[in-house]
């Protein structure tokens, strides 16, 4: 009784689910009959299509066992169209005639025994038809559009049967996996006459255990890139194609495969030759002959004395920077301190950090990669000439003041720390991109001032105040003395280091046996004073709160050796 309530309560719910497929018509075997009052019901209301069916495109009408195409002559804008899972066959039939823009057909699992009406789909590209009842094809009954067939899971078993797919002329995929086709020549010999076949699978054939079968196809299919589940690479073509034209040689196969691998090797020689003269043709270019031993390219220490940019800073420049950091040591760029402000890209650095980098790594900016410009050799000979001047003035004026000092055109002082500087400091862009906002770098690197308009309001005197600055400025670096001094102070800071590092591990030494000698002290005192009180006979108990704490106290002080005082009242 339960069980008969069940299936009447499951027919009901069915029933009330599905209340339209009662009105379905039904042909005499109880099969429902594809109508277009069904079809639009299907593609407008379930699936959400429009209620015109020519502005269709994609119709959706799998899972209805259906046995027949028929009643869709006014869905002629479908491109795709799915039909798999129904009852369809064992013919297509005309249904899809007039479905001129049909480019994708899907038709598996049907009961399809033969296709033989879509010569008319001249935009068809796809037709899946795999698990159907398929035994062969008809001559000219697939169109010459056809790109991708799938007939996996049918009753193909001869080449006979495939025979009509060799007139398709754009058919580049091609599956009949799960089938019983034989391995005979003539399978062969009909793969090859298909002029673009490019993917083949035929796993699960008969035809997979035909000796050579790799070989056989990949020799005869001269466009075939992906053969079952593995593709075909330019080795394994190469030696088939030599296996078949020597007449099954494995050794001109084996030969063929080795004169692959010296000619690729032979191409990537010249390759990396090609590139080397080509790197060596810009370096020749543009005057770059220093590179180190990886190749790449590296300034001379003369050069790099000639890279402008390089200025000793103040405490206007370090408020320019704005405590902006060396990139490469992470520390403050602060006053006193030689720095360098590449040219091509402005960003700032101590030049002692940068000098290694471009004279033994590389010509380029750490952080963006620009390139810096080698000087030429006329900068570099000049750059020379005053260092050799200011090395003989060195002992007269190196160090002092009045090197920072210069005469204006009127007889008067100028102060590098001035308000000249001052206005140049504040002419500059507040960031480590020291020069990358200036209108002209490359006269600021050669020690010219920015042409500064009077809308800033800067008056030709401050022009020239700023001029005097830069030229200055730039007359120091060159200073051997300069130069010897921070050597010096550089070497000094690193002894001191090395000097404050060995002060700390000899207190840190110091203050380990100072523990250890407290411990062993403290360690002797509580014996004597247990000793002590055992021979005056003085008993712990025996002693009230008053002497308690006073034993302590003087334990804790560390000067006594625990004999027992009265405290004093």
């Amino acid at each position: 009784a339960k069980m008969a309530t069940a299936r009447a309560k499951f027919a009901d719910f069915e029933a009330a689910s599905r209340p339209a497929f009662e009105e379905d018509p039904v042909d005499e075997n109880g099969f429902p009959i594809m109508t277009h009052k069904v079809v639009h019901r299907i593609v407008y209301r379930e699936f959400g299509g429009y209620i015109e069916p020519s502005i269709n495109d994609v119709v959706h009408l799998e899972n209805r066992r259906w046995r027949e195409i028929r009643d869709l002559n006014k869905y002629t804008g479908v491109t795709v169209l799915h039909l798999e899972n129904n009852q369809i066959g064992p013919a297509i039939g005309n249904g899809l005639a007039h479905m001129s823009k049909l480019k994708a057909l899907y038709l598996q699992c049907n009961m399809c025994k033969q296709v033989d009406s879509l010569a008319a789909n001249q935009k068809l590209t796809l037709l899946n038809v795999a698990t159907n009842q398929i035994s062969g094809f008809a001559e000219g009954g697939l169109p010459h559009s056809l790109n991708t067939l799938l007939v996996s899971a049918n009753n193909i078993s001869t080449a006979a049967a495939l025979a009509p797919l060799a007139s398709l002329p754009n058919l580049e995929v091609l599956d009949l996996s799960r089938n019983n086709l034989e391995g005979g020549d003539e399978a062969f010999e009909l793969f090859a006459r298909m002029p673009a076949l490019r993917v083949l699978y035929l796993q699960h054939n008969p035809i997979q255990k035909t000796e050579y079968y790799r070989r056989r196809l990949i020799s005869g299919c001269a466009r075939l890139t992906y053969l079952d589940d593995t593709p075909v690479e330019t080795a394994e073509r190469v030696g088939a194609e030599a296996w078949a034209n020597s007449g099954g040689c494995f050794e001109a196969e084996r030969v063929a495969r080795r004169e692959l691998v010296e000619d690729r090797r032979k191409k990537a020689k010249a390759a990396t030759r090609r590139m080397a003269a080509e790197r060596a043709a810009r370096r020749a270019a543009a005057n770059l002959d220093e590179t180190n031993d990886s190749g790449r390219r590296v300034l001379s220490e003369e050069a790099m004395a000639a890279v402008p940019g390089t200025l000793d800073l103040d405490d206007g420049w370090e408020k320019a920077l704005g405590g902006d950091e060396c990139p490469v040591c992470q520390a403050r760029l602060k006053a006193g301190e030689r720095a360098i402000a590449l040219q091509q890209c402005g960003h700032a650095f101590h030049l002692a950090c940068l000098r290694p980098w471009l004279t033994r790594a590389s010509a380029t900016c750490p952080l963006c990669r620009a390139e810096v410009a080698t000087p030429s050799a006329a900068a570099v000979a000049a750059v020379a000439a005053v260092a050799d001047e200011t090395g003989r003035n060195a002992g007269e004026d190196a160090g002092t003041k009045d090197e920072e000092a210069v005469k204006d055109n009127n007889g008067d002082t100028v102060d590098g720390h001035a308000d000249g500087s001052a206005r140049w400091i504040g002419y500059c862009p507040r960031s480590n991109y020291v020069f990358s906002n200036t209108t002209n770098q490359s006269s600021v690197m050669r020690g010219e001032a920015p042409e500064l308009s009077t809308a800033h309001g800067v008056d030709d005197e401050a022009q020239d105040e700023v001029r005097r600055e830069i030229q200055t400025q730039l007359r120091k670096r060159f200073s051997q003395s300069h130069i010897s001094s921070e050597r010096k102070k550089s070497e000094a800071d690193q002894s001191h280091s090395l000097d404050a590092f060995a002060r700390l591990r000899a207190e840190r030494a110091e203050a380990r046996l100072s523990r250890e000698r407290e411990g062993r002290e403290r360690s002797g005192t509580d014996a004597v004073n247990s000793e002590g009180a055992a021979g005056d006979g003085v008993k712990a108990d025996a002693m009230n709160v008053e002497e308690r704490i006073a034993l302590a106290q003087k334990l804790a002080a560390g000067d006594g050796d625990g004999d027992l005082v009265k405290p004093s009242t």
